[in-house]
């Protein structure tokens, strides 16, 4: 039987990525950090006990992801990796950051390393964002990447450190390696459930209270958004490629709509607005002049992290390894009104019920 070790399970991709691949044939290893608290986690989420799931407690923070000689041994039975593991949070403090990524990417790859030399690792996934401005060249002379990082804040710079990292690591010992680039990560397509409230939830939150009247970007801007249900689909595809050996050594995929099939700022906005029946936007202003306003004591009150802008872009990225496993399984990365009216109510509910806690 083959075996996936899977970081970040109880988290909001892990646990779709999770979900799916109980439909597979894998013995899944999750890496929680307390096993305690993940029978709770599987309690309140109604989840039923399977032999299927061998939970190991450790931290990514730790050396040797913080496992028990046992533990670890069980890990290196495992011939895929999907590290999915880290918060979604772009307030995270230097050293939080650190921890949560850059530590994170030592300690998975010295595993995936270890895997690889005793017995061939599969594939290694690692999930990281579309905003990664990770190339070759960065991997070969990082401190072109710690110049080009410099003043992004420590969520970013870590993520993408790490990144960096997994590929040097991938290089240098031969794994091979899938990089998912996705765009904003929403709810199921089907129900809307979007229990991340950063992303997206921080628009939605900004246009419920009135404070989002000068939308940052125009009708060339755009946020990637990408349901949650359809990375891990496509993480399932990437695994029955595996099974082909029909992977490159390393490749990219950056799973987000289509700027052509999508809405720019101004119309996400306009939608939000119309969903919750809050106030239209009135204008808008380039992203650059719109993130300096949120840097000022003014903006501070609007509570809107600066930050949060980064995440809006104009160009567009390269989606041709994507299409052609779309294409061979049949799946789509399609964002519907619908699917998109669900998310809006899931997050306005969610945010309306966190204000009164």
């Amino acid at each position: 039987m083959d075996t996936l070790f899977l970081t970040g399970a109880t988290g909001f991709i892990g646990k779709a990525i999770l979900k799916k691949c109980l439909a597979t044939d894998y013995r899944i290893i999750v890496l929680v950090r307390s096993l305690q608290r993940w029978k709770e986690w599987r309690r309140l989420h109604k989840w039923s006990d399977t032999l299927q799931i061998i939970a190991i407690e450790g931290d990514l923070g730790l050396p040797h992801l913080g496992l028990s000689h046992e533990d670890w041994s069980l890990a290196m039975q495992a011939d895929t990796i999907i590290h999915a593991g880290g918060p979604m949070d772009i307030l995270l403090h230097s050293d939080q950051a650190q921890s949560a990524f850059m530590q994170g990417a030592i300690h998975i790859a010295e595993l995936a390393s270890q895997i690889h030399q005793a017995q061939l690792l599969k594939q290694f996934i690692h999930i990281v964002g579309y905003k990664s401005p990770v190339t070759e060249e960065h991997v070969q002379f990082p401190e072109r990447l710690d110049q080009l990082l410099q003043h992004e804040a420590p969520y970013e710079q870590m993520k993408f450190k790490a990144d960096a990292y997994i590929r040097k690591q991938s290089l240098q010992h031969q794994f091979p390696l899938s990089i998912i680039h996705p765009g904003v990560v929403i709810g199921d397509s089907m129900t809307g459930d979007t229990p991340q409230l950063g992303g997206l939830g921080i628009v939605v939150d900004a246009v419920r209270k009135g404070k989002m009247r000068i939308v940052p970007g125009g009708k060339h801007h755009w946020l990637p958004l990408v349901h949650v249900d359809y990375i891990a689909d496509f993480l399932i595809c990437l695994l029955s490629e595996q099974q082909h050996s029909q992977l490159p050594h390393m490749q990219a995929y950056y799973l987000l709509n289509r700027p052509a099939h999508t809405y720019d700022m101004k119309q996400l906005v306009k939608l939000i607005s119309s969903e919750l029946n809050a106030p239209q936007p009135i204008w808008s202003v380039p992203p650059y002049l719109a993130k300096y306003i949120l840097g000022t004591s003014l903006g501070q009150k609007l509570g809107v992290p600066a930050a949060s802008i980064d995440f809006i872009v104009n160009q567009d990225y390269p989606l041709e390894s994507v299409r052609q496993i779309e294409a061979k399984y049949g799946i789509q990365s399609t964002i519907t009104i619908n699917g998109l009216q669900k998310v809006i109510y899931d997050l306005h509910a969610r945010l309306q019920l966190q204000s009164h806690i």
